[in-house]
C-alpha cells in the first residue's frame, strides 16, 4: 500500500468531481447537453510504454516490456515528488465485482485527472454495496492500487510517459498519460494476476443472465476482439435475457 503526505479528497461526489474537472482538467468544455468533453493528448492506451518491474533476464516471462527495479524506483520517486508538489490527491475507493470475492481497489489522481476520477468512480462498485456496516466503519483496505498523474510528463522516457507495473505489490503507477483506459486497465491488469494466484482465471468476455428451462443462469460471451461480444451481450434475444457486463469475468 502506498501513501502520500498530501491533502486527500476521498470519494467526492460526481457533482464535486465535475466541478474539479472543469477547474483543473484542461482543455475541457461543457456541451449543450451539460456533458463534459475532455480533449485528451492521448487517444489510446500505450502498451509499448508499459513496463513490468522485473530483471531483464525475466523478460521472456511477460508480454510487456520490463524495467529494472532501480529505474522503476527512480520514476516512482519522481511521481511522489510531483504529487507532493501539487499537494492534493483525489482518492476513489471501490470494488471490482460484487459479493464475497469482490476485489477492493483504490485509485489516486492529481487534480488534472479529475475527469478520470469521475469516470472511474462510476465503473467501480462503491463500498456500501459490498461491505457490512461494521466494515464501513473501518479504514478501507485495498488489494490493488492505481496512482495516476496525467500531468507528469517524462521528457527522458519514450513517448514522454510511463506505466510502471509493480506485480509484487499490485500497484500501477501511470505517469504522463491522460487517457482513461490506463486507469481502468491499471486495475484490471492486476485483477488477472490476483485471481490467477488464487486458482482462478480472468476472461475478456461479456456476461448475461439467461433463462433456460425455468432456471436463471449466467452465460459467458467469449470471442476475439471485434467478433461481437458487446453486440451479443446487449442484444435483446427475447424477454428472458439481461446483460450483466461486457468486459471481464473471473472464474
Amino acid at each position: 500500500m502506498v501513501d502520500f503526505n498530501v491533502k486527500k479528497l476521498v470519494n467526492p461526489s460526481q457533482e464535486e468531481l465535475r466541478k474539479l474537472a472543469l477547474e483543473n482538467s484542461h482543455p475541457i468544455i461543457k456541451t449543450a447537453y451539460g456533458n463534459l468533453d475532455k480533449i485528451t493528448r492521448l487517444k489510446a492506451r500505450k502498451a509499448e510504454f508499459t513496463y513490468i518491474i522485473a530483471p531483464e533476464s525475466d523478460a521472456h516471462l511477460y508480454s510487456s516490456k520490463v524495467i529494472s527495479h532501480e529505474k522503476a524506483q527512480e520514476l516512482i520517486e519522481r511521481q511522489r515528488r510531483y504529487i507532493e508538489e501539487k499537494g492534493v490527491l483525489i482518492e476513489i475507493q471501490g470494488y471490482l465485482g460484487l459479493g464475497e470475492k469482490a476485489v477492493p481497489v483504490v485509485w489516486y489522481y492529481t487534480l488534472e485527472g479529475a475527469n478520470l476520477a469521475g469516470m472511474q468512480q462510476v465503473l467501480a462498485f462503491p463500498r456500501h454495496m459490498v461491505e457490512t456496516p461494521e466494515q464501513l466503519k473501518e479504514p478501507f483496505k485495498p488489494a490493488i492500487t492505481v496512482v495516476h498523474t496525467p500531468g507528469l510528463i517524462l521528457d527522458d522516457m519514450p513517448g514522454r510517459l510511463a506505466i510502471v507495473v509493480d506485480l509484487e505489490n499490485y500497484i500501477t503507477y501511470v505517469m504522463g498519460s491522460d487517457y482513461f483506459g490506463e486507469s481502468k486497465k491499471g486495475a484490471l491488469r492486476m485483477l488477472n494476476d490476483y485471481v490467477y494466484q488464487r486458482g482462478g482465471l480472468v476472461f475478456h468476455a461479456g456476461a448475461k443472465a439467461v433463462q433456460i428451462g425455468g432456471k436463471r443462469v449466467t452465460m459467458a460471451i467469449m470471442g476475439l476482439s471485434g467478433t461481437g461480444k458487446t453486440t451479443t451481450t446487449f442484444s435483446k434475444q427475447g424477454e428472458l435475457t439481461q446483460p450483466i457486463q461486457d468486459d471481464m469475468i473471473a472464474l
